[in-house]
């Protein structure tokens, strides 16, 4: 029998469960991946457009009705364990874990545009809505959120533009997708090449002292025509296309700049990046993270490198070789979402790391689930027993971080101390909070 991963309590919006907040999504289909059993899940985008000629006539509240009741029926079709967030007044993304197979998705895909069909009631005015949906599967299309978000968009376009309403990702889409999105990956290359890619920084305090010890770099990329590509979906289009290696080092290179800017200006801080999978299987990483540490100047204990659990085990011996090295070059190593992947205490004890991250999804949680605090105290006291230090992620309250501190935890980070900032906000906000 499956067992249902749980979803953040105070995370659900509005009276049904199934709707939950857009910042929930990714941490919903994160764990229903970690707990699927092997069986497919599916993420569709249903887009909803108006038409062109009811749009300056359209009053604000007609169309909250209108989506208010595209809410209820789409719940209603749903079954316990499915979600669905609404990503803009235009866009919802709904997951579906546990399916039999592929089939059921499409089904459920007719489903949702058989309901969205049906006239809605008086309240809504009248306004004309045409619904798509664009569907993705893991793993055939992907095993990570933002990769699976960003296939079943691209469906999504497709489906507008197909009588029967709803696509289902085909391998050659992704080409075509850059006709949709104006040459994504040609854009991310170019940007690579000329060294336009930002970087923004969210800070970690050390929990016993509030001193900011670290921040951790996250890429904040915008392609042209297309919103703001996350973190994880730049990560995914660079491995697709081939690049993850110049975007790695690029994203290395810039936060070296930064981290010798710090210590020209005497400020010591850790900063750490994010190592894709595939990163793990290049013997001549770190040779040439050593070359750029070299250019720079910079103590190499200065960095860390985050690594997903399920990244260190897909080549054990490999990525052990490739670990070894870039600890005894001096650079810090971090198991990043730790509790939703596959580590075992055997690899806990092989893998030559310095810190666990907690997952946010269990620190969101733990003033109101008795399981997920018991996961973040005993992932703390694992972290001890190895003698490594345990950082929590997303950390969004004064009472989560009086808890953590109870609990022995070492580092916090999170919006209770700040967003992710540009390099010079972080300077100027670095500065602020040392006063």
């Amino acid at each position: 029998m499956r067992k249902q991963a749980s979803i953040p309590q105070g995370q659900s919006v509005g009276p049904d469960p199934r709707r939950i907040a857009r910042t929930a999504l990714a941490a919903y289909i994160k764990a229903e991946i970690a707990d699927s059993t092997g069986k497919p899940l599916a993420v569709l985008m249903v887009n909803l457009s108006r038409s062109k000629q009811f749009e300056p006539i359209t009053r604000v509240s007609a169309w909250e009705s209108t989506l208010r009741q595209i809410d209820v029926r789409i719940a209603q079709i749903l079954r316990a364990p499915d979600r669905y967030a609404r990503l803009s007044d235009e866009k919802l993304c709904v997951v579906l874990p546990g399916l039999a197979n592929g089939t059921q998705a499409v089904l459920a895909a007719i489903r949702i545009l058989s309901a969205l069909k049906n006239p809605l009631d008086a309240e809504a005015k009248g306004v004309p809505v045409r619904a798509s949906v664009g569907i993705a599967i893991c793993p055939d299309h992907g095993r990570d959120a933002d990769e699976l978000v960003s296939c079943a968009d691209i469906a999504a376009h497709i489906a507008a533009e197909s009588e029967d309403g709803y696509h289902v990702l085909r391998p050659e889409d992704r080409s075509e997708a850059g006709i949709l999105y104006g040459d994504i990956e040609g854009q991310l290359l170019h940007a690579i090449r000329l060294n336009e890619l930002p970087v923004h920084y969210q800070p970690q305090i050390e929990i016993s002292t509030g001193r900011c010890v670290g921040a951790e770099a996250l890429l904040r990329w915008k392609a042209s025509g297309v919103s703001d590509v996350s973190p994880g979906a730049a990560i995914s289009i660079a491995e697709h296309a081939g690049f993850i290696a110049p975007l790695t080092f690029a994203v290395i290179n810039t936060v070296l700049r930064h981290a010798a800017d710090f210590r020209r200006k005497g400020v010591h801080v850790n900063l750490s990046v994010n190592i894709s999978t595939q990163m793990l299987a290049d013997v001549e990483m770190p040779d040439i993270v050593q070359q750029a540490i070299d250019t720079w100047d910079v103590p190499a204990d200065r960095l860390t490198f985050e690594i997903t659990e399920s990244a260190m085990i897909g080549d054990v011996e490999r990525s052990l070789l490739v670990l070894s090295r870039l600890r005894d070059m001096g650079i810090r190593l971090s198991i990043d979402d730790f509790g939703t992947g596959y580590s075992s205490l055997a690899y806990m004890k092989r893998f030559p790391v310095h810190e666990l991250k907690i997952d946010k999804m269990f620190v969101a949680n733990m003033l109101t689930s008795r399981g997920d605090q018991q996961i973040v105290r005993s992932v703390i006291d694992l972290s001890h027993n190895f003698s490594l230090q345990a950082v929590a992620e997303g950390v969004e309250n004064g009472q989560t971080f009086d808890e953590l501190k109870a609990m022995g935890c070492d580092i916090a980070q999170g919006y209770l101390f700040s967003r992710a900032l540009p390099y010079d906000e972080f300077v100027l906000w670095l500065k602020a909070w040392r006063a």
